[in-house]
């Protein structure tokens, strides 16, 4: 039976999702759109459910269906097969790009990288505006927890938004309208209208970050507080409209304070010591991220140290190192942000 005349008019999960595709995604009646589908749980829920809005006439988008394969399984291939033959059974499109990952370094930064460029090859060949995924409540807290644990800023505290554009420079954007609701409501709703979906086996491998809190922090962080996610979704949502106008007002400080950029930016130092500390932080963030420092390779207390020498007195010249080939090099006057490549 099509699972499509199974599911109810006004399921929860439906609604949840429907509420979120216009108010927080953007998602207007006719818009082109690639489903990102793994076969996974949620985003095989996301599928069914994009594909019964689909087709009403209050939406009546045009959807296909993106795989990424990895290669990083050895199953993974038989995920790929899966969402092909789920996409010839609702009638979508299937665009499939297979990436290679190198297996050593931040394996899961890499294949997140090599993702998101699959996924907008796939949206140009569509001609598609948007990449839907299937990101959801838990996926939000549990990237809270894990960057409360490496140490990040509020940069980092962000986590992930409703709505943004898939590269700096893309005109993709990329969509998702599952943040508000958590993993066991895909899972309900897939049962309920009889839909299977493939389960990735590294998700149950503890030594990866995400895997052990996934695994045992967020089962007693839901024990104690059911309605954690849902509290930590309103605490994200308050953070990133603090860091949006933070963001505002370090850009137009960074603006005053830069006194000469090319190969390298240089600051100064005295405008950076000046600025109140928050703003201080997020300049210098922004300093270390434009000679190609990562969110992951730069931490908070880094940052705060950096803003400690801005105003701390002392002529001397020191040279500082930070993850990603960055350099700093702090004179009585100024801060000079380089790559190790152009010194």
């Amino acid at each position: 039976m099509d699972s499509d005349s199974m599911i109810p008019p006004r399921h929860r999960f439906v609604k949840a999702v429907v509420q979120t595709l216009a108010a927080r995604c953007g998602i207007s009646p006719g818009n082109r759109l690639v489903l990102a589908v793994s076969g996974g749980v949620d985003s095989v829920a996301l599928l069914e459910v994009m594909a019964h809005l689909g087709a009403r006439r209050k939406w009546r988008l045009t959807l296909a269906v993106g795989h990424v394969q990895h290669h990083l399984r050895d199953d993974a291939e038989a995920d790929a097969v899966f969402v092909e033959q789920l996409a010839g059974r609702l009638g979508l499109p299937y665009f499939r790009e297979d990436v290679h990952i190198e297996k050593s370094g931040n394996i899961e930064a890499a294949a997140r990288h090599a993702r998101y460029g699959a996924l907008e090859t796939m949206a140009r060949k569509f001609d598609a505006s948007a990449v839907v995924t299937a990101h959801h409540g838990d996926d939000q807290l549990e990237t809270l927890l894990m960057r409360l644990m490496r140490g990040s800023g509020l940069t980092g505290l962000n986590c992930m938004s409703w709505r943004r554009r898939l590269s700096p420079e893309s005109s993709v954007w990329l969509l998702r309208p599952m943040l508000g609701v958590d993993r066991a409501m895909a899972c309900a709703f897939l049962n309920e209208i009889g839909q299977d979906w493939r389960e990735d086996h590294t998700n149950e491998d503890t030594t990866r970050l995400r895997a052990l809190v996934r695994k045992q922090v967020m089962p007693a962080l839901k024990q104690a507080g059911p309605a954690v996610v849902e509290r930590a979704a309103d605490t994200i949502e308050q953070l990133q409209q603090v860091h949006r106008f933070l963001d505002q007002t370090a850009d137009e400080a960074l603006r005053r304070c830069i006194f000469s950029s090319g190969s390298s930016l240089i600051l100064d130092r005295k405008e950076v010591g000046a600025l109140p500390a928050a703003v201080a932080c997020e300049v210098l963030r922004k300093a270390l991220f434009s000679c190609g420092a990562s969110a992951d390779g730069v931490r908070a207390r880094q940052i705060q140290s950096l803003r400690k020498i801005a105003s701390d007195g002392r002529g001397h010249c020191r040279q500082l190192s930070f993850g990603d080939g960055v350099r700093v090099k702090v004179t009585c006057s100024q801060f000079i942000f380089s790559h190790a490549t152009e010194s």
